[in-house]
């Protein structure tokens, strides 16, 4: 029941577009976030680029916490690399490991379009995470669990990044979804 009632409240968001946190009396928070089709292309865009920046509130993910990140790509598809970056830190918009640590890198070439799902885990403190990304199939990858040390007692904000290997390339991020479940 908690599922459709989550879902239906996505879903009444996607109407009205993004909100900040909200919180549910079972202790569940949905942040909503959406992007109108960012694309990157150009000479700009051979190194890595931001696309999107998601502030996740202070103190909304709890020691035990989990975040959830949806996102839809679409690209030309060459033999080109298009590559797919994902940092989580304290800094909006990180383009480098010094503003936020990289979890999530995967590069695509001969490829349309792709959805992958990022899942963040606070590991029983509110400084410790372990990062699970998959963009190349629902729930299986061959990367290992990233872990990360960065404080949710703050603001933390995830910068889902773009770069191409060539000028003539597109790279868009047609729409995310983040989730935060607080425990």
């Amino acid at each position: 029941m908690r599922r459709i009632l989550a879902a239906l409240w996505l879903l009444l968001l996607a109407l009205v577009g993004p909100v900040d946190a909200q919180l549910y009396p079972n202790g569940y928070y949905a942040l909503y976030m959406s992007t109108p089709n960012v694309s990157i292309t150009g000479a700009g865009a051979l190194t890595e680029t931001s696309m999107a920046s998601v502030r996740i509130p202070a103190n909304t993910i709890g020691p035990d916490g989990t975040v959830r990140i949806y996102t839809l790509w679409s690209m030309n598809n060459n033999a080109n690399n298009k590559t797919v970056n994902t940092r989580y830190g304290l800094v909006p918009g990180a383009i480098n490991g010094t503003q936020g640590g990289q979890f999530q890198q995967q590069l695509f070439p001969n490829v349309a379009s792709v959805q992958g799902l990022i899942i963040v885990r606070n590991t029983g403190a509110t400084n410790s995470q372990q990062i699970l990304n998959s963009m190349t199939g629902p729930y299986n990858t061959s990367t290992v669990i990233n872990t990360q040390t960065v404080d949710t007692t703050q603001d933390t904000y995830f910068s889902i990044n773009g770069t191409l290997a060539n000028a003539g390339d597109t790279l868009t991020l047609n729409k995310y979804i983040v989730e935060v479940y607080h425990q």
